[in-house]
């Protein structure tokens, strides 16, 4: 029986356009999509571990276009970014009557400002994280990214419950894979589907 649930934050519980994010920034850096996701995913990913800073990743993004301002990068990198639909918060205190709710995503530092400012200014939830998670995850700040099998046994060794009562939801398949691996309870979600729509399926399988 599932008692813990680990959501996945972006097209889960908080919407985004990657797509649109990245062919935006290539046009920017006046790369193509392919060859902007070749050259800067690695980067990506070492922002998303906590291992460059901001500046740091910004800087690397303007080595292929110098004459473009540092804002216009930071607004096209967050615009990733949708938003939340308004009933979430509702969900979240629904489930925490019978379930603990965790939150783990691969996040960096200019996106979980941009959330957190959007959750507060929209929601008026200035303190969402820990509001309606007993724990949450953020890559960059614990320095460990999905779906590297570190980050299971991390966040596993944090939450005092068996493994087999743990449900895991991500719209990244091969997140999920690595959770199966692990031991975890892991459900894929369709990030066109709304995770309000689809929760109670996701419980009632298990």
């Amino acid at each position: 029986m599932v008692s813990d649930i680990v959501f996945d934050f972006g097209n889960v519980l908080y919407q985004l356009d990657i797509d649109g994010c990245h062919e935006r920034l290539a046009n920017i850096c006046k790369l193509s999509v392919d060859d902007f996701l070749s050259l800067l995913s690695p980067i990506i990913a070492r922002y998303e571990k906590g291992e460059i800073g901001d500046e740091n990743f910004i800087w690397h993004l303007q080595q292929y276009n110098q004459t473009i301002n540092p804002r216009e990068l930071v607004e096209a990198w967050n615009s990733m970014l949708v938003g939340v639909d308004l009933r979430i918060p509702k969900l979240l205190l629904d489930l925490s009557q019978d379930y603990n709710l965790y939150l783990l995503s691969n996040i960096n530092g200019l996106h979980a400002r941009h959330v957190d400012r959007h959750l507060s200014n929209v929601l008026k939830e200035p303190d969402f994280l820990n509001k309606y998670f007993n724990n949450y995850f953020y890559s960059h700040l614990i320095r460990l990214r999905k779906p590297d099998t570190e980050v299971y046994q991390y966040v596993s060794d944090k939450i005092p419950t068996s493994q087999g009562s743990l449900l895991f939801i991500d719209d990244n398949m091969d997140n999920v894979e690595a959770a199966l691996e692990h031991g975890w309870i892991a459900q894929w979600h369709n990030p066109q589907l709304n995770i309000i729509d689809c929760i109670d399926g996701y419980l009632q399988e298990r």
